[in-house]
């Protein structure tokens, strides 16, 4: 976690210390929690009462219980819609000793409530909750006796919605989670299920207090210059009396001496208490390639109160959004420590539809995975949910960037006082508890809201009256661009903000010349993979194309292996996903009806289509400034755009990411009358390489001839279209269904193989390929050997069961 609070828990041994200690050292007793834990639910309504594991969800309680079958298995999906249409009632029953029940506060903190809930303490209402993002926080000094009842009741989201949506007298985009803070994806999309779940969906506790309390701690970087800041410690205390006290600020690495203190009258309440301090010689963060990822940890606590420190692991960066005029509009780029940096990667979804059961370490491994495929930055999309600190953290120490869209995503929103009060302050507790982590570089409003309102046809098909329209579109403009930028402007000045993703939609002229472009021309439009060779904005979103899963992992999720089962073409949400994918398969490789065939070829498939991408967006550099595929991961079993599936397996583009988002890019072009080798060093430091192009037959046995090599040098940033190139008319002869043409980097220091990169004009399933014997060779417990006679095209490395 980004900001810890460290104190006693709420244990026998606390109470057995005697009067006279507790006298002596009354810091001891100052913060005593309780975690509140075995819960039943049932059904509102029903006597029939269960056992449920909270954190958790209806959906898991339910399966846990063999109430419902597997959501995610065959076509089980419809035969649970009636969970999300009824109410649910949670509750548990705790006991407080005497010297708890005398403390001066107590607060009962949920995390989290999946969405719509109303909580009775001993029968008494004590919270209306309305929004899954947010914390909440209830005093219940007074309220809690020896012997407690606690009850949550879930109303269904769907009625909620539609008595919210029953106020408006008209329609919103994208029906009735225009309405409701909760998960958009819950609702459905074109990759994810739907399955509208509610529950206790984080922990639940209570915490006491009999002295002031350390609640929480956030850094906010002020200024830099040089290598010196300027910065605040942002601390929280809960007090339960008025009190002087000193707050006293340390930097643990630096002998742990006093960096600052503050004196200070607390005001009876919670609030936030700054500390102003200064650092000089600071070790900057960097992202990963371009640096070290230098993070500190800083730490307070309170004068005369003894046991209890507060902590915040952050980094300090300069990051910047470039937004400059130029000959083609107008530039759209991150700058890191003064650098430019090219953004490579991908949006990343929620990775369960039910996110209780997923474990922090699993977010580990999703940074990993990215890292691992040369990727720098993450989008998080707005559809989803703010991701745990797991996720924050694990970026931070990776070197991973973030851009963190808020909650809301392909609809508009209701503009009642209630709705906009209710995101204001859910931005608040985000922004209050991400601000510290240097990995986020972009806060931004929403995904696709401003382009489905301006090219979607949204008003034309609700048929809104003129003044509907107005209405609708300055609800939008009051959240998006007053009301969530004024909570940055107060709580994290230092960093950028962006309304909506795309700035422009991908059938306009000006997505391509300015701010941040969605490009779907390619999979929406029809259009071929060679489009995104012309179709290059200045930062490159969003855009991708659907695969399909390896074989093995349909294995427990479906009954039968069949392209036409039921139970599969329940895993495929667009529309016109299978449509789709084998029209492009009849272009570019050819069909099959074999169920691993058709899996196998629509990765490879997607691996081509995404490989023309990326080296139109890498060669376009330093016009295109980023480019963030979509997706990442699943949230379920799925045939989708993403290039791990909910396990986390690889597809191919994976790989193909890996080759070509590598610091040093190698791409070829046919461009001039020449075939040219682009070479971009996007690495920290000068590059000194031999680059290579050859050629090869792919039905001969020899091995590839070489056409050029030339020795260049580049500056980190700096990028050549023509490091070596040859001729196209000494090309005229070749035959383009058996020549493909290699490049290759080589470091001149190390002489180590740096970047490779392959092109062929004609069309996969144009080539002239031979059979080719392949033979796996076991050469060490983790090494294989794999060799061919002749060229192999799409060779994929595959063992069942086996994670390598």
């Amino acid at each position: 976690m980004l900001s810890r609070v460290h104190s006693f828990e709420f244990t026998k041994l606390v109470f057995r210390l005697t009067p006279l200690l507790a006298v002596l050292l009354p810091g001891w007793l100052f913060s005593q929690t309780i975690e509140l834990r075995d819960w039943t639910f049932q059904e509102s309504g029903s006597s029939k009462v269960r056992k449920a594991v909270v954190p958790g969800c209806v959906h898991l309680d339910l399966m846990r219980e063999g109430v419902i079958p597997d959501p995610f298995r065959n076509d089980n999906e419809s035969k649970v819609q009636w969970v999300g249409e009824r109410d649910w009632i949670y509750s548990t029953r705790f006991d407080c000793r005497e010297e708890l029940l005398r403390s001066k506060s107590m607060v009962m903190v949920f995390e989290g409530l999946d969405t719509y809930a109303e909580v009775r303490l001993n029968d008494s209402l004590i919270l209306v909750a309305d929004n899954m993002f947010r914390t909440w926080k209830i005093p219940v000094e007074g309220m809690v006796k020896a012997k407690n009842v606690l009850q949550v009741k879930f109303n269904s989201p769907e009625r909620m919605a539609k008595e919210d949506a029953a106020q408006l007298r008209y329609t919103l985009p994208e029906g009735l989670r225009s309405f409701s803070r909760k998960a958009q994806y819950h609702y459905g999309w074109d990759w994810g299920p739907r399955l509208i779940t509610c529950g206790i969906w984080k922990p639940v506790r209570i915490e006491a207090h009999s002295a002031p309390s350390l609640v929480s701690m956030r850094i906010h970087t002020v200024n830099i210059v040089d290598n010196r800041i300027d910065a605040q410690a942002i601390v929280r205390i809960r007090a339960t009396d008025s009190a002087e006290v000193n707050i006293i600020l340390r930097r643990p690495a630096a002998s742990g001496d006093i960096l600052a203190s503050r004196a200070v009258a607390l005001k009876v309440g919670e609030y936030d208490y700054s500390i102003p301090f200064s650092m000089n010689d600071v070790k900057f963060w960097n992202p990963v390639g371009r640096g070290e990822q230098h993070l500190e940890m800083f730490t307070c606590n309170m004068s005369g109160l003894i046991g209890q420190t507060a902590s915040c692991i952050t980094g300090f960066r300069r990051a910047e959004l470039v937004q400059e005029k130029d000959s083609i509009g107008k530039s759209f780029g991150f700058n890191i420590n003064g650098r430019p940096v090219f953004a490579r990667g991908a949006n990343i979804i929620p990775p369960d539809v039910f996110l209780s059961r997923v474990p922090d370490s699993l977010y580990e491994r999703l940074v990993i995975r990215a890292k691992e495929a040369n990727m720098n930055m993450l989008r998080v999309w707005g559809g989803g949910v703010y991701l745990p600190d797991a996720f924050y953290d694990a970026c931070d120490r990776h070197g991973i960037m973030v851009w963190q869209d808020f909650m809301s995503a392909c609809s508009m929103v209701p503009g009642d006082k209630r709705f906009q009060e209710n995101f204001r302050q859910e931005a608040i507790q985000q922004v209050e508890r991400l601000a510290s982590h240097p990995c986020i570089v972009l806060w931004c409003g929403n995904n696709e809201n401003d382009e489905g309102w301006h090219n979607w046809g949204w008003q034309k098909q609700l048929k809104y009256a003129p003044a509907d329209s107005a209405k609708i579109w300055n609800d939008y403009q009051t959240l998006f661009h007053q009301i969530i930028p004024n909570v940055i402007d107060s709580l994290d000045p230092g960093r950028r903000y962006w309304p909506s993703s795309p700035s422009k939609g991908w059938g306009r002229k000006e997505s391509l010349t300015q701010g941040d472009c969605h490009y779907w021309g390619v999979w929406w439009g029809m259009e071929p993979f060679e489009a995104y060779r012309t179709k290059t904005g200045r930062f490159m979103s969003e855009y991708g194309f659907q695969s399909m899963p390896d074989a093995a992992l349909w294995k427990g999720v479906i009954d039968t292996l069949s392209l036409t089962a039921s139970g599969f073409r329940n895993h495929q949400k667009h529309p016109r996903g299978f449509q789709t994918i084998d029209q492009y398969l009849q272009r570019y490789f050819g069909t099959t009806s074999s169920f691993a065939d058709y899996a196998y070829l629509s990765q490879l498939q997607q691996a081509y289509g995404m490989k023309i991408a990326f080296e139109a967006h890498r060669g376009a550099y330093p016009r295109c400034r980023g480019t963030l595929f979509w997706q990442l991961n699943d949230c379920w079993p799925s045939v989708s755009w993403s290039a791990l599936d909910n396990r986390l397996g690889k597809k191919l583009v994976h790989h193909t990411a890996r080759e070509l988002f590598a610091p040093v890019y190698l791409g070829i072009r046919e461009h001039n009358g020449k075939l040219s080798v682009t070479v971009h060093n996007d690495g920290p430091q000068e590059g000194s390489y031999t680059v290579r192009l050859l050629a090869i037959n792919v039905r001969d046995t020899v091995g590839p001839f070489q056409l050029d090599e030339k020795p260049i040098r580049l500056k980190p940033d700096e990028i050549t279209d023509d490091a070596v190139s040859f001729p196209s008319s000494m090309l005229q002869n070749a035959d383009t269904s058996t020549t493909i043409y290699i490049s290759e980097a080589e470091d001149n220091y190390s002489f180590r193989r740096v970047a490779r990169n392959t092109f062929h004009s004609a069309l996969p399933r144009n080539l002239s390929l031979r059979k080719a014997e392949l033979r796996v060779r076991v050469v060490a417990p983790d090494e294989v050997e794999v060799s061919t006679n002749v060229f192999a095209y799409g060779v994929d490395l595959y063992a069942e069961g086996i994670s390598a």
